[in-house]
């Protein structure tokens, strides 16, 4: 047995998912793993950070079936524009 490798962290892994997401066309995957990222900026009170993304899904998701990730994604930027 080898030397342990490090883990990636939460961030490198979701951000090497979002990569695979984009390149592959799969906006649903995209959509999900750009709110995971958001989140793990919030996580980070990286409220700048976050919005960005939040606002890339919310643009995405306009027109679809997708009433709760929308209003999750309004409460997360709700987060954003009023930090506590």
């Amino acid at each position: 047995m080898g030397p342990a490798r490090p883990r990636p962290s939460r961030r490198g892994r979701t951000t090497s998912a979002l990569r695979f997401f984009r390149d592959s066309g799969e906006a649903y995957n995209t959509a999900r793993t750009l709110t995971d990222l958001a989140e793990t900026r919030l996580d980070g009170d990286e409220f700048e950070a976050a919005l960005p993304l939040i606002e890339e899904v919310l643009a995405a998701l306009e027109g679809e079936n997708a009433a709760y990730h929308v209003a999750h994604l309004r409460g997360l930027r709700e987060r954003c524009v009023t930090p506590q």
